[in-house]
């Protein structure tokens, strides 16, 4: 049995998407309103755990992007019957985003990670808040 390259590309782009998501609550909802009372002994080890989650969302935002886009070479090729190959060279790719509904749903799919970036953009950086001093040294050390 061999492994369906598209099984695993979808596979990989929903753990990153909800790993992506869970970060951003978790951000949002637990450390912005707990970390903000923790007193200024334990700023050190906040802004590490900070700093590491804020590393693991840029990762997994990267893995994200990255297997949406195989995952529309797949299925353009897939579509198409034609090699990977001749769907990256032709213009096959803008056929399928424009002429499926396959291509319409990646095109949403792939605005709906938009507003969440847009919304709190210095929630995605090492310097934020009580962080913002100690962020390049606790970048550095890790």
């Amino acid at each position: 049995m061999t492994p369906d390259p598209l099984a695993w590309t979808r596979s990989v782009h929903f753990v990153s998407a909800i790993q992506l998501a869970g970060i951003f609550g978790f951000l949002f909802f637990v450390v912005d309103p707990v970390f903000r009372r923790a007193p200024a002994s334990e700023l050190p080890a906040v802004c590490k755990l900070r700093t590491q989650l804020i590393r693991l969302a840029w990762i997994s935002l990267v893995a994200s992007i990255a297997s949406g886009g195989l995952w529309l070479v797949l299925v353009a090729a897939e579509m198409s019957g034609e090699s990977l190959g001749h769907v990256l060279s032709t213009g096959l790719l803008a056929t399928v985003l424009t002429g499926t509904q396959f291509g319409r749903d990646w095109d949403r799919g792939s605005g709906m990670t938009r507003p969440g970036w847009t919304t709190r953009p210095s929630m995605f950086t090492t310097e934020y808040g009580p962080c913002s001093s100690q962020s390049a040294t606790i970048w550095l050390a890790s």
